[in-house]
């Protein structure tokens, strides 16, 4: 499975440039605007949704039939696209919170440093909880038949952060994650996306140990 995840780190490596480039925009842009947590939270999302890009770019070279000829299990192969999203999920965190810091740092008056790690604690949630949804839609339909209901699935996550950013924003519920009083929730919701993310993986091995190639 590591000769796997090497594979798709190496293949993304073309994708590389684009990355970056979004990567430094939403930095930039986090620390010269006035709404830190908003715009670093999206590195996460682009880093995240790179996974999908792997995909497409195994559909290109026909990579399901070649690797199911090598001495790998598919849950194998299944198992490296998961670990590649945490990864990928891992590394935007890191950034985010090192640009988040820093952008409160040159910039105190600016939105939303109170609520910055709550920030990174739901845009974790979101962001697994929409690699859970994408990943076995991929497997069953592709990454082309796949493309709108996984643009359905930004709609409804793209909600779901607006709704949460209305309810951060009110003086009650800011007051109730400065007091402290969102350590059990810190606590309970990543490890109830994690779960989501595992079931998604269950899932997943199924169909594609279904699917012919």
């Amino acid at each position: 499975m590591k000769g796997l995840l090497i594979k798709d780190l190496l293949v993304l490596k073309r994708y590389g440039r684009t990355l970056g480039f979004l990567v430094l925009f939403y930095g930039v842009f986090s620390m010269l605007g006035n709404s830190t947590a908003a715009l670093v939270s999206m590195i996460t999302v682009v880093l995240a949704m790179t996974v999908v890009t792997s995909f497409a770019y195994d559909e290109q070279a026909r990579w399901d039939r070649y690797v199911c000829a090598l001495p790998v299990k598919r849950e194998q192969v299944v198992a490296a696209k998961y670990l590649l999203g945490l990864l990928l999920v891992g590394a935007g965190l890191l950034i985010s919170l090192l640009l988040g810091v820093l952008g409160t740092l040159l910039r105190p008056q600016a939105e939303g440093r109170e609520i910055l790690l709550p920030a990174m604690l739901g845009n974790f949630i979101i962001v697994l909880l929409l690699l859970a949804l994408t990943l076995p839609l991929i497997y069953r339909f592709g990454v082309k038949k796949s493309r709108i209901l996984f643009l359905v699935a930004m709609a409804l996550i793209g909600g779901a952060v607006a709704a949460s950013a209305s309810i951060l924003s009110d003086g009650t519920a800011l007051e109730f994650l400065q007091q402290g009083r969102w350590n059990v929730l810190l606590l309970i919701a990543p490890v109830a996306a994690l779960l989501a993310y595992a079931l998604s993986y269950r899932v997943s091995c199924r169909i594609y140990a279904k699917k012919e190639l």
